[in-house]
């Protein structure tokens, strides 16, 4: 069945049917937020989808900003003109809107320390325009993953693949070739996914069916989708330098938060006169795991559920109605227990472990642009020899070991996919190998060799 027809599926009998007669789909709302009240995630998933045309006059971010850390006065901000969120046509442009209000300000935050210190302030001209989108969109005022990944993109080629070489973002920071590289293929992951997402619906109304079948293509569907994730995470090595991520885009991604750097948090003039205190864009705001987790039933540990809810936050509002519409569906894993076939349960299992093994490369990943340049930079200081001419002594030493949102990086990792793990369920070897051989996907979004994604697929 398309996604297309699916906001009116409750209306049809599903295929397997109760002692009381036909199975009707219950009460999903996130099938009426897929067709209607998010359109765009039937094409596009959770990324936006192409910009319309944004309302002048606004700063603009590309003027401000180059391959290296920028060099600007801070002025430049404060001649701005007072944007008007009033000529806004409709609300769908409003993400772009935020990306281009929102990217300045962590140019100016950073240029604003390296003068005055701790205490930052945003001028009101910019501030109060960029409170007043972020309210309408239900986001904090920071550049959020929401901005600077799912609204930050457009095709060269409309009608070519999504690949990174026809792939180039709306507003860019500095780092180079290594900031494109690093939105382009956190792109990547988001579109890879598309596939899993569009299946998670049928998995719920197949397990409110009590339709075994159904759940069992729909799962391996979504397996095969977190394992296109994983390999279009692999890309992060060819196109970004770990060096230039660490020591560059990273300060620009940290916040205001949880960052040593600015304890006092930041001063939106025009807003209120207290600083406030808002979390840096981290992978932990993309809706993906969250959505994930809510289907597989993964429970966090304490602190790391904490983070992660806080993290939802930062989504726009449609991705949080979704993640709690699943969260509050009859569960899956028990749906597998109660059924005790050997199918669904390896179908199941898979997904589990292609999640746990995405999770893992995450940390290969950060491991390799987080632990190792930081590792570098304590070197050079003990040495004596740090120096702007190393790109890894740019960072401040209070980001060392720390993710973008705050978080404790490696250890909150770690727990995360652990906990994974513990919703494996005792599978027969055989059952596993008959899933694996049998989880062909009607597309494939990602393909691994080529590096692209079909436009038609979409």
């Amino acid at each position: 069945m398309s996604l297309m027809c699916l906001a009116s599926f409750s209306l049809h009998p599903c295929s397997a049917r109760s002692d009381s007669g036909p199975c009707l789909q219950s009460d999903f709302s996130s099938v009426l937020l897929l067709g209607r009240r998010f359109p765009t995630l039937r094409s596009f998933g959770f990324p936006s989808g192409p910009a319309y045309p944004v309302p002048t006059p606004l700063p603009q971010p590309s003027h401000l900003v180059s391959s290296n850390p920028p060099k600007l006065p801070l002025g430049c901000i404060q001649s701005s003109p007072l944007v008007s969120i009033n000529t806004l046509v409709n609300l769908s442009q409003s993400p772009h809107l935020s990306l281009l209000l929102g990217s300045p300000v962590p140019l100016h935050v950073t240029m604003c320390m390296k003068v005055f210190g701790e205490i930052c302030i945003l001028p009101r001209n910019l501030a109060v325009p960029y409170w007043k989108v972020s309210q309408r969109l239900g986001l904090p005022p920071i550049l959020t993953h929401a901005d600077a990944v799912l609204a930050n993109w457009k095709k060269r080629d409309p009608h070519g693949p999504f690949d990174m070489e026809n792939l180039e973002l709306l507003v860019t920071l500095p780092g180079g070739d290594s900031v494109r590289g690093f939105f382009m293929v956190t792109l990547l992951v988001e579109l890879a996914a598309v596939p899993a997402i569009k299946s998670i619906p049928l998995v719920i109304n197949g397990v409110q069916c009590g339709d075994a079948e159904t759940v069992t293509r729909a799962l391996e569907e979504i397996s095969q989708a977190m394992e296109g994730m994983t390999d279009a995470l692999k890309l992060m090595h060819a196109y970004v330098k770990p060096d230039v991520f660490y020591g560059i885009i990273r300060i620009y991604l940290s916040g205001w938060k949880d960052n040593s750097s600015m304890p006092a948090g930041l001063v939106y003039e025009g807003i209120q006169a207290e600083p406030m205190e808002y979390s840096g864009g981290s992978a932990a705001q993309s809706s993906l795991l969250h959505c994930f987790d809510e289907l597989l039933g993964v429970k966090h540990e304490e602190n790391c559920g904490a983070f992660l809810t806080r993290m939802r936050n930062y989504m726009p509002s449609s991705h949080k109605h979704l993640i709690q519409d699943i969260s509050l569906q009859p569960s899956l894993r028990g749906f597998v227990q109660q059924e005790a076939s050997e199918l669904l349960t390896a179908a199941f299992q898979l997904c589990v472990t292609k999640l746990m093994a995405l999770r893992s490369y995450h940390i290969n990943v950060v491991s390799c642009f987080i632990t190792i340049p930081a590792a570098r930079a304590r070197q050079l200081r003990r040495q004596g020899n740090s120096s702007q001419e190393e790109t890894v002594s740019r960072a401040p030493t209070a980001l060392e070991e720390t993710g973008t949102g705050g978080s404790g990086i490696m250890s909150f990792l770690k727990t995360v996919r652990d906990r994974t793990r513990d919703v494996s369920l005792p599978l027969d070897n055989r059952a596993m190998q008959k899933s694996t051989n049998g989880a062909q996907p009607q597309n494939t979004q990602y393909t691994t060799h080529q590096t692209h994604l079909q436009s038609n697929t979409f």
